[in-house]
């Protein structure tokens, strides 16, 4: 932990919350975390290091205190708690629209679910760091195991899914949404496997989608690197199971449909998971692409 050079904007001084619910000291304080943050806004939740870089030769002030500080920012909602592997970070809400940093330095410190880092192509010290609303994130979020056997109860199935479309905006960034041209190809057979897989796609989800997806080349790209891995009725089966869960089809708090192509084709182990997966009621999927539950049959 190191400070950094910000930019204080003037109507810090003005702010009707910090005024009224924190007193000069704690004001400087709060500068001082902003200066102490990373790039990405982020730093870890350590008083004691606060203690020692910023309040070094001040006897009055101890780790108690600045941790009393901290916790009553928290509450203000100005600084947002997350937690990887057991141990507590901080992140300064709105860092981003307060700091206009033209080469942030890539994160030394694990992220919270809402920011992912984009390197810029052919270097790894330079790129962009991109932020989700934390809005969105009122628990501490974590980072479940996936490896983990045991079954992730419904609550957190919006845990896994806001950390698998976190990984899909950072994947699929600088990717664009264009029909593929035949010098894509690496051969009308391998094209004509894929494209029954897209089209096997869109028939299951024509409920889900106001028209067909297209295959575009991001799409191309990672039904053809599962194709390695598996066959045809393989990913035929990974689309009927992941078709047969609510929560990846729409039904979620917020309305999102996270069983897209992209999703699901991302990565041999996604597709392996699907291929496996036993649905939220209980069933699973029969080779002939029926349910055992009525309600899951489709015509």
């Amino acid at each position: 932990m190191r400070l950094h050079n910000r930019q204080i904007k003037g109507s810090f001084w003005s702010d009707p919350d910090l005024i009224y619910e924190l007193n000069r000291d704690q004001r400087m304080f709060f500068i001082g975390l902003t200066q102490l943050a990373e790039d990405s806004g982020c730093l870890e939740y350590d008083p004691r290091s606060f203690k020692i870089i910023l309040y070094p030769a001040d006897n009055d002030i101890n780790p108690e205190v600045l941790t009393e500080w901290t916790e009553k920012i928290i509450k203000m909602g100005k600084l947002i708690v997350y937690e990887v592997e057991g141990k507590k970070y901080l992140y300064i809400k709105n860092f981003p629209k307060h700091q206009s940093l033209r080469t942030p330095a890539p994160p030394e410190i694990p992220l919270p679910i809402w920011i992912c880092w984009k390197p810029r192509e052919g270097s790894s010290r330079y790129g962009m760091y991109v932020y989700e609303s934390s809005n969105n994130y009122v628990a501490t979020p974590t980072y479940p195991c996936s490896n983990s056997n045991i079954p992730i109860k419904e609550e957190n199935r919006i845990e896994e899914n806001r950390i698998e479309e976190k990984k899909d905006i950072c994947e699929n960034l600088s990717a664009e949404a264009e029909p593929i041209s035949p010098q894509d190809t690496s051969s009308s057979n391998h094209k004509k496997e894929i494209q029954e897989i897209m089209d096997f796609y869109n028939q299951q989800f024509s409920e889900c989608w106001s028209s067909p997806l297209k295959l575009t080349k991001e799409r191309y790209k990672h039904i053809r690197s599962r194709l390695k891995s598996f066959n045809i009725d393989d990913l035929k089966k990974a689309i009927l199971n992941i078709r047969a869960s609510p929560f990846h089809c729409g039904e979620n708090d917020k309305g999102k449909v996270y069983a897209t192509p992209e999703f699901l084709f991302r990565n041999d182990s996604q597709v392996d998971k699907w291929v496996k997966e036993i649905n939220m009621k209980g069933g699973t999927i029969q080779p002939d692409g029926k349910s055992k539950y009525d309600w899951l049959i489709r015509k």
